[in-house]
């Protein structure tokens, strides 16, 4: 392992600072892994999931290969087109990136009409077929002194979360992996602090229930704390065409606790 050669780049996925290591298929990578947790551990270093930071990458603006652009689109139509230069005599694609719209496209969500925000009424709600909604409730009051700690960064604010929104951390070796999702106080404070708010602001869940004219179904954790299962309840009541499942022994992160039972009913749904 100490031979093998590596470069290592002060760059990152998430455009924060951060460190990105490069080394041939037939590098040891997971003895290079290991080694690299070993060190890191002493400093407080975790494993994250990918997803945890894809927040990050997003609101930086940057592209990720395979999802903002394929071998279908265009480096104009991405935003990159100031990378081509068409005056280079010949490349692969020239022809094709002349004759092609030089326009950068739109990414993201757009909302016609009106503002992208919780509680908006969908414009064209007649092209939804069905929806499912898993632990979910019109209203979402949060008490203020959960906002008051996140507002402030402070690690209780997830703990308190978690001790009442996932019932079966006990279940997982190493206590529970939704916890080490939000860790830094800026997490907390630009995050965390931020969705409780936005829930706890929220007021049109009746009128916005009400308004669904497809199926819908209902996935409700039996022991949930944060969307309790009579507010779950009267929530799928709101909706005309509606069935409700509930999970036993789930609190509100049904889809760790229970994800096999989870995705087998919503597939059941989505397959009649």
């Amino acid at each position: 392992m100490a031979k093998e050669k590596v470069i290592i780049s002060r760059s990152g996925f998430t455009n924060e600072l951060g460190w990105e290591i490069y080394f041939r298929p037939e590098n040891n990578s997971e003895k290079l892994g290991d080694l690299i947790l070993e060190e890191g551990s002493k400093m407080g270093m975790i494993i994250t999931a990918t997803p945890s930071f894809r927040g990050r990458r997003i609101e930086a603006g940057l592209l990720s290969a395979g999802q903002d652009f394929t071998n279908e689109t265009t480096p104009f139509s991405v935003g990159l087109g100031r990378f081509v230069d068409l005056d280079k005599k010949d490349f692969i694609g020239r022809k094709a990136l002349i004759n092609s719209n030089k326009k950068c496209k739109s990414w993201g969500i757009r909302v016609e009409d009106g503002t992208a925000s919780k509680g908006y009424t969908l414009k064209y709600k007649d092209r939804l077929k069905k929806i499912v909604f898993v632990g979910g409730s019109y209203r979402m009051p949060v008490h203020k002194d959960l906002i008051d700690l996140a507002t402030n960064g402070d690690s209780d604010a997830v703990k308190l979360m978690m001790k009442w929104g996932y019932e079966g951390s006990k279940k997982f070796i190493g206590g529970n992996p939704v916890e080490r999702i939000i860790q830094s106080p800026r997490d907390i404070r630009e995050i965390l602090a931020v969705d409780l708010i936005a829930c706890n602001n929220y007021q049109n869940g009746s009128d916005a229930a009400k308004a669904i004219n497809c199926p819908a179904m209902f996935i409700l954790g039996e022991l949930d704390k944060m969307a309790n299962l009579e507010s779950g309840k009267k929530f799928a009541n709101l909706v005309k065409n509606s069935t409700t499942h509930i999970i036993k022994g789930s609190g509100h992160m049904i889809m760790i606790e229970k994800a096999f039972e989870m995705r087998e009913k919503v597939l059941e749904f989505l397959q009649k």
